[in-house]
């Protein structure tokens, strides 16, 4: 049987129902049984410890403006209580406030970056030649994208803020902005493609560690209880600059502000 393909694209009224869900108690409950941990970081006494994972990823980052502040600190505060309500430090990683992030297009990563950056003796002018080719793409007039960010998802080992927009126009630039960038025959010729939909989150953290049936009605229960929350307000995240921005780990994403960039 033919696996079926993944489409490049989530149609806009299918996105917005799908984050919808993904944040309502139905689909809160169904995610927790998927739980694993993502092995991406340790304990080693009181302090977590980082796999190495490195690669580059073009992103939208929380802290670049002013505009973002008050939801930088409100999803500090959300982290925080989500921390305290589920209380099992070994168990969640929680990520630095000031790595929080949209993933507009991911490059290489890992075992793929290794093989085809590293083993190909190019590490030292790969970030220049993808920034280029970013800064060189063309954005459409328009509003700068703005999501709203509606609750907290469960994804199969991460925890994560979902986003929706009240424009489809802002949903159409970000999707066209991935279709210039993977689009272009330079980053096709560096072994870059795009593997799944777009899909608007900030992680806030990485399960590490199995969880009983009571733990994982205990952490729907304090998200449910925090989505409840977040349904009330309205916060933004307004995404004027993509960026490519490196890193070693995922807890840390390195600016290159000697690069291009890509402004909405």
């Amino acid at each position: 049987m033919k696996t079926p393909e993944i489409p490049l694209e989530l149609p806009f009224d299918d996105y917005q129902q799908r984050q919808w869900h993904e944040v309502s108690p139905r689909g809160l409950i169904a995610r927790a049984q998927k739980l694993g941990p993502a092995g991406k970081f340790r304990r080693e006494g009181n302090a977590w410890v980082p796999t190495p994972y490195q690669g580059h990823a073009v992103l939208a980052v929380l802290n670049s403006t002013p505009d973002n502040d008050a939801t930088a600190r409100t999803l500090s505060e959300v982290q925080q209580a989500l921390m305290a309500g589920f209380d099992n430090r070994d168990a969640f990683y929680p990520l630095p406030p000031a790595s929080f992030h949209q993933t507009l297009a991911n490059t290489l990563s890992d075992e793929n970056y290794h093989r085809q950056v590293v083993r190909a003796g190019i590490a030292d002018v790969y970030p220049e030649r993808v920034a280029t080719i970013l800064g060189s793409l063309a954005a459409d007039a328009g509003e700068v994208p703005v999501m709203r960010m509606v609750g907290i998802s469960l994804f199969g080992t991460a925890l994560g803020v979902l986003g929706v927009f009240h424009e489809k126009a802002a949903f159409d630039r970000v999707l066209a902005l991935r279709d210039l960038f993977y689009g272009h025959p330079d980053i096709a010729a560096l072994g870059i493609k795009r593997t799944r939909p777009f899909i608007g989150h900030i992680t806030l953290g990485y399960i590490e560690a199995n969880m009983d049936e009571a733990e994982r009605v205990r952490l729907v229960g304090v998200v449910s209880d925090l989505n409840r929350g977040l349904a009330e307000q309205n916060l933004l995240f307004s995404m004027p600059v993509a960026e490519l921005r490196a890193y070693d780990h995922l807890a840390e994403f390195r600016p290159l502000p000697q690069l291009p960039t890509y402004r909405f």
